[in-house]
């Protein structure tokens, strides 16, 4: 399972505490996962900072593209979304 971060278009692992989540029906860890760490979430908030200043130009039209786009693929993906929510 994918673990990492996304920032600054990125995928880059986690600086801060580890993070176990566990199964609680069974007790069985599905994932450790690292959260960001202090300066990865400023790197974070700059990076989305640089990035409005594109994404506010755009057309509602190319928004509604990428964003129809971004729901396409949360569908394509739906079932192994919903089996993961179910064993958090």
């Amino acid at each position: 399972m994918q673990t990492k971060i996304l920032i600054d278009g990125q995928l880059v692992e986690g600086q801060g505490v580890e993070e176990t989540v566990v199964n609680p029906a069974t007790g069985e860890t599905l994932v450790k996962v690292r959260e960001a760490s202090e300066a990865q979430v400023a790197h974070a908030v700059q990076a989305a900072g640089r990035a409005f200043a594109s994404w506010s130009l755009t057309t509602p039209q190319e928004r509604s593209v990428l964003l129809l786009k971004l729901a396409d693929r949360i569908e394509r993906e739906g079932r192994a979304f919903a089996d993961l929510e179910s064993l958090n």
